[in-house]
């Protein structure tokens, strides 16, 4: 994270209405067992947790909440492939991620860079302490993220999503925004604590450099 104080992007964020802040649970629907020649077809499948005509492998944090035992089922299947098949950490991190999801009626937010709970809370907690004026910088490959506190209003601009130029710019009331980030902060460390006292390990927190 660099501080950025060039704050001219500011002037062209659209106002908005923060309709939703989660975090979601990347699950992979299936487990890769020979990560060189990666095969949909020949992926083993993962229990999922249960949902209705669900698309993705996405899950919020109040839909994980809910289902704590399927959620623990499913990582710990994911520990068991891993230990059975001698893969490497770095062959299955990925399906440990989490995602940061800011939504409002027309734009989205994903912190597409951001994968782990650290990297979370420190965007809360620069959030929270922000005095008017402050600026910060996330960047990595053609994905950048600015945010920018103007008086009432945090102001967000993400660019680089998914491989495209997509750029969006957005600003939200901070007092809106905060208001959301404290029971989702709250509900996802009581899910990560419990999934981690039953794993024994924490792949959540922050990357496992110890087995990288």
């Amino acid at each position: 994270m660099h501080e950025h104080h060039n704050l001219s992007w500011t002037a062209n964020s659209a106002i908005s209405k923060l309709t939703s802040i989660d975090l979601i649970f990347q699950l992979s629907p299936g487990f890769f067992t020979d990560p060189e020649t990666p095969k949909q077809n020949s992926a083993v499948a993962l229990p999922m947790l249960p949902r209705v005509n669900r698309s993705s492998g996405e899950y919020t944090s109040v839909e994980s909440f809910n289902h704590l035992d399927d959620l623990i089922h499913h990582y710990r299947t994911v520990l068991e492939l891993a230990k059975r098949y001698d893969l490497f950490y770095t062959d299955y991190f990925y399906h440990f991620w989490l995602r940061l999801r800011l939504r409002s009626e027309d734009s989205e937010i994903e912190f597409a860079a951001y994968d782990s709970w650290r990297q979370m809370r420190a965007v809360f907690d620069w959030l929270d302490h922000a005095a008017d004026g402050a600026t910060r910088r996330d960047a990595s490959g053609r994905w950048e993220l600015l945010i920018a506190r103007l008086g009432d209003r945090i102001h967000f601009r993400e660019t680089g999503v998914d491989r495209s130029l997509r750029r969006t710019n957005v600003a939200f009331p901070k007092a809106t925004l905060l208001a959301g980030i404290a029971p989702l902060q709250e509900r996802v460390e009581i899910i990560i604590s419990r999934v981690v006292a039953e794993i024994g390990d924490d792949y959540w927190t922050d990357f496992r450099r110890d087995l990288a």
